[in-house]
């Protein structure tokens, strides 16, 4: 797929992959099936599936009350649907292995959020209003307040850990006057 179009080859790729399904439901339904109705479009997406489905239920319904649903109509029926989604699994899989449909997912990608950036600018502005009516802090004031109780819970360790240092300090003073022998203040 590297020609001037990927569009159009995806698009061509695509319509083979839907052709080939056809082929296979038609030989499913066997050879009075196969010619198209006289007054249909040659390829009319609108009215595409329609038509083969119901083709297909009516196939399923004379069969159903017959009681002639063999296994060979169903391996049939099985047939169909594996070529189907075979097809369907090749063709996509071909499309999506490309860079053009890499660069145009991201281009899509891009799109949408450049597309929901407003909204949801608008969206916040919303809901901020609304917890301000509703005397509720708004999102950034709850990150704020636990940023602030994160800063004082780290500056309460920190003096938890001085205070510890200078107990130590003062415990070591205290036996070292002890050894020496000098009397203690207030004796």
């Amino acid at each position: 797929m590297s020609s001037a179009n990927p569009a159009q080859e995806a698009f061509d790729l695509w319509r083979r992959s839907l052709e080939e399904g056809t082929q296979a439901w038609l030989r499913a339904l066997g050879p009075a099936a196969a010619q198209p109705p006289p007054t249909a479009p040659p390829f009319d997406f609108t009215q595409f599936w329609r038509p083969l489905l119901v083709q297909g239920m009516d196939l399923w319904q004379k069969a159903a009350a017959q009681g002639s649903l063999s296994p060979e109509f169903m391996q049939q029926w099985k047939s169909v649907l594996d070529q189907s989604i075979e097809a369907w699994s090749k063709a996509l899989g071909q499309a999506m292995a490309t860079e053009e449909f890499a660069q145009a997912l991201g281009r899509y990608l891009d799109q949408a959020l450049a597309a929901q950036a407003p909204f949801k600018k608008g969206l916040e502005q919303y809901t901020d209003m609304a917890l301000k009516t509703l005397g509720l802090p708004s999102r950034g004031q709850v990150v704020s307040l636990a940023s602030q109780v994160v800063g004082l819970e780290e500056r309460i360790e920190g003096l938890e850990d001085r205070l510890d240092e200078l107990k130590m300090l003062l415990r070591d003073v205290i036996r070292a006057l002890a050894r020496t022998g000098q009397p203690k203040e207030g004796s």
